[in-house]
């Protein structure tokens, strides 16, 4: 049995319901429930199952019924989306889409280019008279392109944004606005908007003649086409066209590459544009329709603006009341307008009717303000019934009639009767086929004269309603309809999915991969005073080589363990390991062993950009930490994020007398003050990038938000284009900038209207000049530093910092201190004239902080300006959740700011891209071989008694295996002969390796497999038990297109306890959760030989394995998951998953058993399991066996 779930918005007319109800009474295969959000009008046949309502129980079931769905039908016009109204729909869920309405509808007719009169493009002006700040809503514009906030508006008038007058060419008379529009984001968590393009016409006085309004939305984070069309009214000499959105809704939207055109339209087409003009509205790009697999239309005149759908009529109402007329009472003749401006009512119908009536004897029935049922009584009453005459076509007051057995009178033009073709081609309506008055009267008057001919139509009227909307029939087209695309899903499974390919500008691989270590524990093992003597420095140098400096030498330091770690969200965990090198004595050249030693580590195209901790472990010293920043990739459209390496540096223990004369009272007769800077990004000495960069990074990339990093001192090396950046971000303490930072911001704000985010406190109060090798920074002092503080006091600035700012200052561009000073003011200075307005956002008043606003303030340029007033504000915004009302709000508020090209996509589509890029040109090979050749990869160590048993296993399911899989048994041993005999006992190929790093070891037992050229490799320990029957279960679905493969579950036997638990897989909040287990992974040939055979080439590790190939694998396009999330797409003429596909023991065949003992890499105490002795009675004595 299908599940079917129909959803609606509104459903007012009861279309949807008439659908549902029709599927469960008439398909035997298919049952139906149909949803509605809300049920404010209920204009007839209101049905459905279940209206969402505020009852939290409610969505509780409603989302159970979504989860256990095989089809999603929505049956409206709005966008669709997976995330609807609160309610989550499965990514495996196909999806139909049947549109049905005005907000889908488009013209009629199509405009020419020898149409057109003239056109203008229009370039937003800062100098609108709405760019001042409205209640609490503001406009940033930028040549082309505006954007206009109304997150925070709250007002009793609407939210307009109204241009200049334009000029309307004489002989114009129709105009077009269009362009490109984006949702930034809304108040209402919705994934589209809907709002208006107003267009104000003026006489040669300047009077309003007329105002008009056109509804056009917008969808989140994905730019697309909007058009609106206007008639001109007559005596219009300007035009004044607004931006409008209703005051009750919050939204943030784009709109650019706008023009204004004017045409001439011939007069049949500037008809139908001012009859159809509330009708037609295409709110919407198709791009919002794009989700569904199928889509369709209730009536055929909205082909005319998607004509690749299929017709799927109405399901006729139920009526009970039959015609009833009265004899003598002349033809009446009925019309019940919902609206009368829609319906054409006092342009076309009226006229037509008195015209008429003075002919023949017509008793005209305007039917209004009348229930349902009192509207269905007197339209039972009539002789004809006239339904819509602008829209294109009959609707449910129509189908209701024809139901009845009355014959109606509809506009339907050509165009749609060759657009549905079919029966449609000899529809028995009443067709007025022009939008005029005198086609209504000359498609009335043959009815009217013949009288049979009447009674002919109403019977043909009455059949066509049986025929195309019996319930009936089109409860078996949509079961037909429902199968052909569960069908479609199923033969998925062997064709790909067509992904629409996008065109990322930014890298956001990293949002991919799951991060750990111990990247950020700071315990020593030795006491302070004794390691105090050792420093760790790191050198970047031009080639993208990093050294990693030490005061001494390895013979004094002895074995070290260097590690790298990218800085980055990674699920919370904060870092991910990059780079491990294990070094010591042993595998030293000897002539480097008495010298400081000095690590080098070669930085490519593989290493992402962003900030890396070095971590340097040793059982002598302790751990040491360095920094250093790659930026190896050109962006656009991203945001520059500058690092205060100088203040940062100030806080170190050597500049405590630096900090003293900057920040505290003490004095300095030299006329400047030096500050010794770190000599990498910060060490752990005082350094304050742990608080301020880290969380800053971290909270960035959670929320998809491009950057590229530099510090304060090497911007002006720096290469960068800055009509690419959106907003400069500093964070920490920005007092002290340099002249080349100071110079930045301003062009930033002035040339480029661009915004300026300041995640901290200060904002460049002392200039600072560097020392060209970089190990100092100067600040040179005013003669009048004595009163300084005097000064400040009297600013009265606009900004609430933490820091008063001297006003102006002499500064020289080196430290030659003869070189002719300039005068520089500071930037609030600069700025203080052009402040549109300010708002707080967030506020501390505490021991901790002090007393702190955090406010943003909006420039007439409209360039924005964030100032968090608070130093360590990056840690603060990272700490607090979402449910912290201040910093939820500034969350929201920064968001808004930062441009962020990430949140356009779907992760399904950054993915694509990502797997794409690893495999476009690659020649993928899928296994079709009739015996498979697998290398089983097991290195050994210690255990020999188990290891015999387990190795033993593995030789009686090679043997059992035979003709099905060629299993070929590789083991990597460390104990000499002692492994090697045991493995060629039985019947394993053997290689000798270091047992650590076992990173290494694995690695040479995968790169040992490649002399088999095998199909594929799996992954076991010496304590794994695996049964023949989960590998060919495992081996059925990698050669289904799949590249790696693995289980989410397992069991694990206690051998102490001698008890068998099971393990059900991380959980749903663990950042792994979708990831497989290490045991058991299938890997592909085809991604061996793209990884050339090493997963772990860069790590030498002896834990943290698992996850170290999840990364590997993401790198290359492959996202852990389970199977019934993951995606496939056609390469070459395979199907290919993008995942690093996972399935429950329960979805295969076999069991997994990992045998857990005193030597285990994870202890058994890390599992949460359950005692599941039961399950395999017979092999849970084969496991006691095994372990005595």
């Amino acid at each position: 049995m299908k599940k079917v779930v129909i959803l609606s918005e509104g459903d007012s007319a009861g279309s949807g319901s008439r659908i549902s109800n029709a599927i469960n009474k008439y398909c035997k295969e298919t049952s139906s429930v149909c949803i509605v959000n809300r049920s404010k009008r209920k204009i007839g046949h209101f049905n459905p199952d279940h209206v969402i309502g505020d009852n939290e129980t409610d969505l509780i079931k409603i989302q159970k019924i979504i989860d256990n769905a095989d089809i999603i039908h929505f049956k409206d016009d709005e966008p669709l989306s997976r995330d609807w109204n609160g309610i989550k729909i499965p990514m495996i869920t196909p999806i139909v889409h049947t549109a049905g309405g005005s907000s889908f509808r488009g013209h009629d007719f199509e405009i020419e280019k020898k149409e057109l009169i003239k056109t203008e493009k229009i370039n937003f002006d800062p100098n609108w008279k709405t760019q001042k700040r409205l209640n609490g809503r503001y406009i940033h514009v930028i040549g082309d392109s505006m954007q206009i906030n109304g997150s925070l508006f709250n007002s009793n008038i609407h939210n307009n944004v109204w241009s200049n007058k334009v000029s309307v060419p004489s002989d114009a008379n129709s105009i077009i606005i269009k362009g490109n529009t984006k949702l930034i984001n809304t108040s209402e968590n919705k994934t589209y908007d809907i709002r208006s393009i107003i267009i104000r016409f003026f006489n040669s006085e300047g009077r309003i003649i007329e105002t008009k309004k056109k509804n056009t939305g917008s969808l989140l984070g994905k730019e697309t086409d909007f058009r609106s069309v206007f008639p001109i009214p007559e005596g219009s000499k300007t035009v004044r066209y607004s931006f409008f959105t209703h005051k009750i809704y919050r939204i943030n939207y784009l709109v650019k590459n706008c023009e204004i055109g004017f045409y001439k339209l011939p007069n049949s087409k500037l008809i139908s544009l001012v009859s159809q003009f509330s009708v037609a509205n295409g709110t919407w790009d198709l791009e919002a329709y794009s989700l569904a697999s199928i889509k369709t239309v209730l009536t055929p005149d909205l082909l005319a603006r998607d004509n690749k759908r299929r017709i799927t009529p109405h399901v006729k109402p139920q009526i009970n009341i039959r015609k009833k007329k009265k004899k003598g009472d002349g033809i009446i003749i009925s019309h019940a307008p919902s609206n009368t401006g829609k319906k054409g009512t006092a342009e076309f119908i009226i006229p037509a009717i008195e015209s008429l009536s003075k002919e023949y004897n017509i008793k005209f029935n305007l039917i209004q303000n009348l229930t349902h049922e009192e509207c269905l009584t007197e339209i039972s009453k009539s002789d004809i019934f006239i339904d819509q005459m602008v829209a294109g076509y009959y609707g449910n007051a129509g189908l209701e009639a024809m139901t009845m057995g009355i014959p109606v009178l509809v506009y339907i033009n050509d165009k749609t009767i060759n657009l549905a073709k079919g029966p449609w081609l000899d529809i028995p309506v009443l067709r007025v086929k022009e939008l005029t008055v005198e086609a209504v009267i000359e498609t009335l008057r043959p009815v009217l004269e013949n009288e049979n001919e009447l009674k002919l139509s109403a019977k043909k009227c009455k059949d066509w309603s049986n025929r195309i909307h019996s319930p009936k029939i089109i409860a078996n087209m949509w079961e037909n309809i429902y199968d052909e695309l569960l069908n479609e899903e199923l033969k998925s499974k062997n064709e790909a999915e067509e992904i629409t390919d996008v065109k990322i500008h930014n890298n956001y691989d990293e949002i991919f991969f799951r991060g750990g270590g111990s990247w950020g524990s700071t315990s020593y093992s030795l006491k302070e005073n004794e390691i105090s003597d050792i420093t760790l420095g790191i050198e970047k140098t031009h080639n993208n080589r990093v050294f990693v400096n030490f005061n001494k030498s390895i013979e004094e330091l002895g074995d070290i363990e260097i590690e790298f770690f990218r800085i980055g969200w990674y699920g919370g965990k904060g870092a991910r390991t990059v780079h491990r090198k294990k070094l010591s004595l042993d595998n030293l050249k000897n002539s480097i062993i008495k010298e400081n030693f000095r690590y080098m580590c070669r930085i490519d195209e593989k290493w992402p950009a962003g900030c890396y901790r070095v971590v340097a472990n040793n059982n002598s010293f302790g751990r040491l930490f360095g920094h250093f920043i790659v930026d190896n990739q050109s962006k656009k459209n991203t945001n520059l994020l500058i690092f205060p390496h100088i203040t940062s540096s100030l806080r170190m223990v050597k500049n405590k007398g630096a900090m003293e004369e900057i920040y505290g009272t003490k004095s300095n007769s030299n006329g400047s003050t030096i500050i010794n800077i770190s000599n990498n990004e910060g060490d752990t000495e005082g350094s304050k990038i742990v608080n301020w960069l880290f969380p800053t990074l971290m909270w960035l990339e959670k929320n998809k938000i491009p950057y590229k990093l530099v510090n304060d001192i090497d911007i002006i090396n720096t290469d960068f284009n800055l009509s690419n950046i959106m907003s400069l971000i500093f964070m920490g303490d920005n007092h002290i900038w340099t002249k080349p930072v100071n110079d930045l911001v301003k062009q930033h704000i002035s040339k480029n209207n661009g915004d300026l985010i300041i995640l901290g406190s200060g904002m460049g109060q002392e200039l600072a000049y560097v020392t060209n090798d970089k190990r100092n920074a100067i600040l040179p002092h005013n003669e009048e530093n004595e009163s300084r503080n005097e000064n400040w006091k009297k600013m009265n600035l606009p900004i609430e910092i933490s820091y008063e700012i001297p006003r102006n200052r002499f500064f020289s561009e080196s430290y030659d201190t003869k070189s002719q000073p300039i005068e520089i003011n500071s930037i609030i200075d600069r700025y203080k004239e052009n402040i549109n307005f300010a708002e707080k956002i967030f506020s501390l008043d505490g021991e901790e902080y002090g007393e702190i606003s955090s406010r943003v303030f909006h420039l007439k340029n409209g360039s924005k300006f964030f100032n968090a007033g608070i130093m360590e504000f990056p840690k603060l915004l990272l700490d607090n959740n979402d449910n912290d009302n201040g910093i939820s709000k500034v969350n929201r508020e920064l968001k808004s700011l930062l441009w962020s090209d990430g949140s356009m996509y779907t992760n399904e589509e950054l993915i694509f891209h990502n797997f794409k890029k690893n495999w476009e040109f690659t020649n993928i090979n899928k296994i079709n071989k009739k015996v498979p050749k697998i290398c089983l990869i097991m290195p050994i160590w210690k255990r020999p008694e188990l290891t015999k048993k387990v190795m033993e296993h593995y030789m009686n399911m090679k043997i059992k295996l035979k003709g099905k899989i060629d299993l070929i048994n590789i083991s990597i041993g460390s104990e000499g002969e002692i492994t090697r005999k045991m493995s060629e006992k039985f019947n394993f190929q053997y290689l000798e390796y270091m047992n650590s790093p076992l990173s290494r070891k694995w690695d040479a037992g995968i790169m040992e497999s490649k002399k088999y050229d095998p199909d594929a490799v799996l992954i076991v320990g010496s304590d794994d038990i695996i049964d023949s029957d989960l590998l060919i279960s495992l081996l059925g679905k990698l050669t289904e297109g799949r590249l790696v493969v693995g289980i989410l579950d397992f069991y694990i036997f206690d051998s102490n306890k001698e008890k068998l638990m099971y393990w059900p897989g991380y959980e749903k909040l663990n950042h792994r959760h979708g990831e497989t287990i290490g045991l058991c992974r299938l890997i592909s040939k085809d991604l061996l030989v793209k990884i050339n055979y090493k997963i772990w080439e860069d790590l030498e590790i002896d834990k943290g394995l698992d996850l170290a190939m999840t990364n590997k694998f993401i790198k290359f396009g492959l996202l852990p998951m389970h199977n019934s999330n993951e995606v496939f797409i056609k390469i070459g003429d395979n199907r290919i998953s993008l995942a690093h596909s996972g399935f429950y023991l329960k979805e295969l065949s076999g069991f997994a058993i990992d045998i857990k003992s005193e030597l285990n890499i994870t202890p058994i105490e890390s599992y949460k399991m359950k005692y599941k002795n039961n399950d395999f009675p017979e092999l849970i004595e084969k496991l006691k066996s095994m372990v005595k």
